[in-house]
């Protein structure tokens, strides 16, 4: 097993240039169709309802009462 990346034709992969502008960079990417901005951020949601974490009824263990 080798540790270097390799290409889809199977030879290795190498740099090839490295960009320091960032407008030739993001030109550079949208010529190869790759986007160039950042991913939008999902919006913040609240955390699940506790009701749905429980088990239902008709699933769960009757409970386990000690002696009195």
């Amino acid at each position: 097993m080798t540790s270097t990346p390799v290409a889809g034709c199977g030879g290795p992969l190498g740099v090839v240039a490295y960009v320091i502008d960032p407008e030739k960079a993001a030109e550079l990417l949208e010529e190869l169709g790759i986007t160039a901005s950042e991913p939008r951020l999902a919006r913040a949601r609240a955390p699940p309802q506790q009701e749905m974490l429980e088990p239902s009824p008709g699933y769960a263990a009757d409970p386990v009462y000690p002696d009195n």
